[in-house]
Order: C-alpha cells, then sequence, then structure tokens
C-alpha cells in the first residue's frame, strides 16, 4: 500500500484524507501544528476604523473571528477577498460580495487587489485601499506586501500556530505539507530515518520553503496547481513512489 503523510492542514482534514483515499493512496494523519484561537477584542480592533474596503481572509482560521466581527459591526466590509475556494464561498454565505476570484497565496492575493485598484483608477473611479486582514501570528506577508503599495492595512493576530512535540512520525513514500510552518516543524521534529521519496507542498510559498529550507534532504518536490483536496488526488494519481 503507498502512503501519504499528512501534516495538515489542521482545519477540515478530512476532506484531504479522503482525497488521497480516492486516489488509491492510505493517509497517515500527523498534524504538526495546533491552531489556538485569540481572545481579541473587538473594540480594539474596529472602534476606530470599523469599515473597511476590503476584508482578507488567508485561512478559515479567522472565520471566527470574522463571525464576531458581522455580530457587532454588520457592515464592517465592502467586499472580500480569499485564498481558496472554501473560504470564499464561506465569506459568500456570510453575506460579503466576493468581488475577486480566490487566491492562490498571499503573493496572488495581493496581485488581485493591486490589479483591481490600478484598473479602477485607470477608470477614474474612487477605489478604497483600507484593508482588515485577520492572520495568524507564523507572517505577515500580505500586510508587507500591500503596505508596499499604498494600502492601510490592519491585520490582527486572531489565531497562533503551535508546533506539537507528541507526535511519532513513521516512514512514508510522500510528505503533504500545507504552510511553511509545517515545513520548519517537520525538519525540527523528523528523525532522519523518517525522510520520504517526495514532498507536496500545498502552493507555491510552501514550496519555496521546501526548496530553500529542506533542499539538502534530497527530496523530488511537487507544488499543488491549486489548494484543494481535489488537486492533491490528482496529483497522487500521477505519483509513481518507486
Amino acid at each position: 500500500m503507498k502512503h501519504v503523510l499528512l501534516t495538515g492542514p489542521v482545519e477540515h482534514l478530512s476532506e484531504w484524507t479522503a482525497a488521497v483515499r480516492d486516489a488509491g493512496w492510505e493517509p497517515i494523519e500527523r498534524p504538526l501544528l495546533e491552531i489556538v484561537p485569540r481572545d481579541v477584542d473587538l473594540h480594539t480592533v474596529l472602534a476606530d476604523e470599523p469599515r473597511f474596503d476590503w476584508l482578507c481572509v488567508t485561512s478559515r482560521n479567522a472565520l471566527p473571528f470574522v463571525e464576531r466581527a458581522l455580530v457587532a459591526h454588520p457592515r464592517f466590509a465592502e467586499r472580500a477577498v480569499a485564498i481558496g475556494g472554501p473560504a470564499s464561498e464561506h465569506l459568500r454565505e456570510l453575506g460579503f460580495d466576493v468581488a475577486l476570484e480566490p487566491a492562490r497565496d498571499a503573493l496572488s492575493l495581493a496581485a488581485r487587489l493591486v490589479a483591481h485598484f490600478a484598473a479602477g483608477a485607470a477608470q477614474g473611479r474612487t477605489v478604497g485601499t483600507r484593508v482588515l486582514w485577520p492572520r495568524g501570528d507564523r507572517s505577515d506577508e500580505l500586510a508587507r506586501l500591500l503596505r508596499a503599495q499604498g494600502f492601510h492595512v490592519v491585520d490582527p493576530i486572531v489565531y497562533e500556530s503551535r508546533t506539537r512535540d507528541d507526535l511519532d512520525l513513521p516512514e512514508t513514500d510522500v510528505v503533504f505539507f500545507a504552510s511553511p510552518s509545517a515545513v520548519l516543524a517537520w525538519l525540527d521534529l523528523a528523525p532522519r530515518t523518517c525522510q520520504p521519496r517526495l514532498a507536496i507542498a500545498i502552493g507555491p510559498t510552501t514550496f519555496e520553503t521546501l526548496l530553500v529550507d529542506a533542499g539538502g534532504h534530497g527530496w523530488s518536490l511537487l507544488a499543488l496547481s491549486e489548494p484543494t483536496p481535489d488537486a492533491l488526488r490528482h496529483a497522487l494519481f500521477h505519483v509513481d513512489p518507486s
């Protein structure tokens, strides 16, 4: 039996497990990170600026904060954009105008916002640049990218990712990484005997971390075409672990 060790994503891992089985592989669930929500004071984040031009969601772990914010300020953002189709659909269900197609990662999300602003300015339309991005504690990449382009970004940390150290990591044919943080956690936790032939990254940023930080491990590397269970299923159909 061919095995895939799933190190994440922490949320909705069962969807990824099902995709692995559908492709004829045996999944091994080993989330390397645990997500801990932060008790963020909504008044501190929204009191002075209860209206934003854009809400950005780069992880479904931020959605509980968004739902709380909606109770306090039902129209705190004009439009929304997200990484991944499921997060975009959830924002639609919450009543947001999801004005842009789902992005693959922070870089492509920032590029879409910048292009949208440039197109509006070229047509003489007023396009706002006030952005709310509820995020995790591991990366501020999106905020840096947007601020460099003149956007005003409010980016409260609404959840933390903590590395688990209570796991046994068995030998496997393929390991799947859903974030750069999971790659770094693996490099800290995994014994040298637990080295797969192939590492699959959920997207370009995670792939880059594998390339730079794990390049010396001799793994073959692959990035999904999009950050979805379907993309992982498709990739595994074409993988030969031998």
